[in-house]
Formats: C-alpha cells, structure tokens, sequence
C-alpha cells in the first residue's frame, strides 16, 4: 500500500509483491494443514504421512482418517480468513487468493496422484472451505478497510468551544448542544 497509511492513495500494481503475497498464503495453507493434520493424528495415534494430504480419498467422515482431513479443511477456513486479512488486506482479492491457493492444492494432489481428485467429498470440502474463507476474509477485510481513520488531530472546532467555556467557567458542551445551564458564553465586542 501507499507509504501513507494502509489504504491511502491509489493501487500500483506490484507482480513482485503480489508473488510474495501468493507464496504467504500457500506457505501459510501448508503450515496449518500439516501442523492440523499431524496434531490430530497424534491425538489419534494414527501415523503422520505428508503424502496423505495429497489424496482424494481421505476427505469426509468414512473413517478417523478421512474425518480428521475433514476437520482441519473445516477449521483451516477461519484460520486462513485471519491470515488473509493481514496478507492480502483488500476485500476485493480476497476470491482471487483463495482460488489461488486452492489451484495450487488441486496441481500438487494432481501431481502426486497422477490423477485429477475424483472423490466428489474431496471437492466438495474443498469448496466449502475455500467459501468460509473467501466470505469471512472479505468480511473482516472490510472491517479494516472501513475503520475511521484518524488524521493525527482532534475536533477544533470541539476544543475551540470547550476552551472559550472554561474560559468563562461554565460547563462543556455535551454532544446534544448548549452547556447544561442553557446559555451560551458571552460575546465579546471590540468597540471602534
């Protein structure tokens, strides 16, 4: 973003930059897949084999192995939405870096199986996982985005007004109007 502030000014395209933020993402899809993975297959006493993310077969709730690729693709799309707001920032590329990343998985279980996935439960996981993370990235995205954003200074015209009643002793203005005693302070008058 602009040296400005986060959302200031207009987008320069950066492939450079935009690479980096694919590689964060894709880094990130892995770390907490692996780390889920071998956590709940651990929990489980199941051994932990990288290759079995690579497979079609081990999604859904067929048996402790299949539900435990289940539950981290499940819990990966909040966790990767939080990642996505602080990677990707901007709530309009948050599809385009959810895709991304998906694409990337699909070419890599490809690549490994030597097949494209078959299993309609490997899609259709995949899918709501990549949904949960586009809707609720975008989400909190636009929370960031429409954050107020604070200019370095006060209200003036707030502290004018709260000077000059001190000034004369009376009360601050509340939000509503007036000081509580209903009247205003005295104007002063430079006489010619």
């Amino acid at each position: 973003m602009a040296s400005g502030g986060r959302f200031f000014g207009k987008e320069v395209f950066n492939p450079k930059f935009i690479c980096m933020q694919i590689l964060a993402m894709q880094a990130c899809y892995y770390l907490l897949l692996v780390a889920g993975v071998c956590t709940l297959n651990q929990l489980c006493g199941l051994p932990v084999a990288v290759s079995r993310l690579f497979r079609d077969d081990n999604v859904g709730f067929g048996d402790t192995e299949s539900t435990i690729m289940t539950t981290v693709l499940v819990f990966m799309g909040p966790l990767m939405s939080i990642v996505l707001t602080y990677i990707v920032e901007r709530a309009k590329k948050c599809l385009d870096f959810v895709v991304t990343y998906h694409v990337w998985h699909l070419t890599s279980t490809w690549i490994q199986m030597g097949r494209i996935p078959s299993y309609f439960s490997w899609w259709l996981w995949h899918v709501a996982a990549a949904t949960i993370t586009v809707l609720l990235g975008e989400y909190l995205c636009m929370q960031l985005e429409t954050r107020e954003i604070s200019l370095g200074g006060g209200n003036a015209v707030l502290e004018r007004e709260e000077a000059a009643a001190r000034q004369f002793g009376q009360p601050k203005h509340s939000a509503d109007g007036p000081p509580a005693g209903g009247t205003e302070p005295p104007v002063e008058m430079d006489c010619v």
